[in-house]
Formats: structure tokens, sequence, C-alpha cells
């Protein structure tokens, strides 16, 4: 495989999401993630040798740091340099985000997944805690506990991640921000889309996309196979049944 030490944004932003599943995700699937991310042409022990720098983690800070000092170079749009480094000063200058600036939650994304779903933006429950759908009146898991473990709802999120993970779904949005009063996505403001593309570029057994309602498709026009179920909010208010239904039809 190609080492490499300069890549476009696009491949930035993918590397350090994968850097971020790598050091959340069990040591198989660990293996699997970093070989992604030197698919990609980035090698963490071209910079950082083992017998070197055991003492050095491997996390987006210290990638990050990487491109700071100038070892890795990136480039945007007519080859021009497009990552900039926030420091604290800078932090402290710059205007702050308003108590309505939502930020989405990082993807789960197990092995050789088959599936994403994709959601809007978080709720206000599901950041508070950093839990998908945590609200207990969106249906999100009563439909997958119906779907892939025979009706029985796992307890913990934990056990919930694995179940998606077992069977082949990964999970985001497709906001990476905006602002929004409340939890109504039709009061969405001020959005920027998560790199979706840059997330299927970097698992490419997905082969599906299940978008949860329409205002999460309006976002993404997909380059593969999709669906738009209906939203699992109880917003959105026909019957448990036909939800059921119309997710089973989209999942499967």
């Amino acid at each position: 495989m190609i080492h490499k030490t300069c890549f476009d944004q696009s491949t930035i932003d993918c590397i350090e999401n994968l850097i971020r599943l790598k050091n959340r995700a069990d040591t198989e699937t660990q293996k699997s993630i970093r070989n992604k991310i030197r698919k990609l042409g980035f090698y963490w022990t071209d910079f950082h040798p083992k017998d070197e720098y055991p003492q050095v983690k491997y996390n987006v800070e210290n990638f990050r740091q990487l491109i700071k000092c100038g070892l890795i170079t990136v480039y945007g749009k007519n080859n021009r340099m497009c990552y900039t480094h926030e420091t604290k000063e800078d932090k402290r200058s710059s205007p702050q985000p308003s108590n309505n600036y939502k930020e989405s939650l990082e993807p789960l994304v197990g092995k050789d997944p088959k599936v994403l779903i994709l959601g809007t933006m978080p709720g206000p429950e599901s950041l508070r805690t950093g839990n998908y759908y945590a609200n207990t009146s969106n249906s999100f898991w009563r439909i997958m506990s119906d779907i892939f473990n025979d009706g029985i709802l796992p307890v913990s999120f934990n056990e919930r991640y694995d179940l998606l993970r077992e069977n082949g779904i990964a999970l985001w949005d497709s906001l990476a921000t905006c602002s929004r009063e409340g939890s109504q996505d039709s009061n969405i403001q001020n959005e920027v889309q998560n790199d979706i593309q840059g997330l299927l570029n970097a698992f490419p057994t997905i082969k599906k996309i299940v978008f949860n309602g329409k205002k999460a498709a309006s976002y993404f026009i997909p380059r593969i196979s999709y669906k738009i179920a209906p939203s699992t909010s109880s917003a959105h208010t026909i019957s448990y049944k036909d939800k059921l239904s119309a997710w089973k039809n989209a999942i499967m």
C-alpha cells in the first residue's frame, strides 16, 4: 500500500472519523479500521514508530498535531491549504455558539456494515446523554428490537449498539452541526452536513442507506440504493404497526 503525507480535506475528515471509531472499538474491529486508514495512505508508524514513541497515543488530537507541525500537508480545492489549527487564544476571541447550537454524535459503525441508517440531528435527550435515540417516546429502539431481537429490547445502550453491529447496521446523522430551538427538525437552521460520502468510502461494505424520515433524506443524495422510512419520532403519528412494517421493508 502507498504511504502518503499529503491528503485532501475530505480524506483528512475521513481519517479523523476512522481514528475516533478505532479508539472506541473492540480489538478485532480496531484492526479492521486500522486497515481502512492504511488504504487511505496514512500510517501512524511512519511518524511515531512504536519502539521510539510508545508514549504517544494514536488519537485525533495527535493526528492534528502532525498537520500543525507540517509533517502532513492538507490540500483542498485548487491545491490550496485548507486546514487551520485553532489555538486556545483563537477560541477565546471567536464568537461562542448560542444555546441553540447542536453538534451530532460520532458514527456508530461495526465490522463490515451493510446498511447505514441516517437521522437528521439527535434530539435534546440524545445530545444530553450522548446516546442515539435516548428519548423513550421515540420508537427507534423498539423497532430495531422487533426486527432483530424478537421484540426484546436490550436494557443498556451498549447492548443496543451491539445488536445493530451484529446485524450489519451502522448509525449516524445527516447533519454535523446546526442551530435548532427545541427538538423539531422543522426548526433547524444554519445546517452543516456530515461527511457521509467519506464514511461510505471508508466502509464500502455499506450497500444501502435508510433515512429516518424525509428531513434526513433532504440533505444527502446517495449514489447507492436507499429508502426513506417514516420518522421514528413520536411527532410522526402513523401507527406503530405501519412504522414497523415500513422499516422492515426498508432495511431487509
